[in-house]
């Protein structure tokens, strides 16, 4: 049986920050939260090794893209005007 996804106000949203690790391509997932609600739900996961359901996000999504493309993880083909990842 396939579990239900929830839905996207069930979702912890977070964020991705494009950046270099070890000389390598890598990426951060960055949140934090003030919200009484998501921060008991964050723990109680934490205790009972439950998983954290995230919305990944980027701020600016044409920033985040050539940041991608600047640091190596993804190729754009502007013939096909289509994205690749490079690994």
């Amino acid at each position: 049986m396939i579990p239900e996804i929830p839905q996207s106000n069930d979702l912890f949203p977070i964020s991705i920050i494009v950046t270099e690790r070890n000389s390598k391509p890598a990426i951060e997932l960055r949140a934090t939260s003030t919200d009484p609600e998501i921060i008991k739900n964050i723990i109680s996961c934490a205790f009972h090794k439950r998983p954290i359901i995230v919305n990944p996000t980027f701020r600016n999504d044409i920033k985040a893209l050539s940041c991608l493309v600047d640091k190596g993880i993804i190729y754009r083909n502007e013939e096909e005007n289509s994205y690749y990842f490079l690994f």
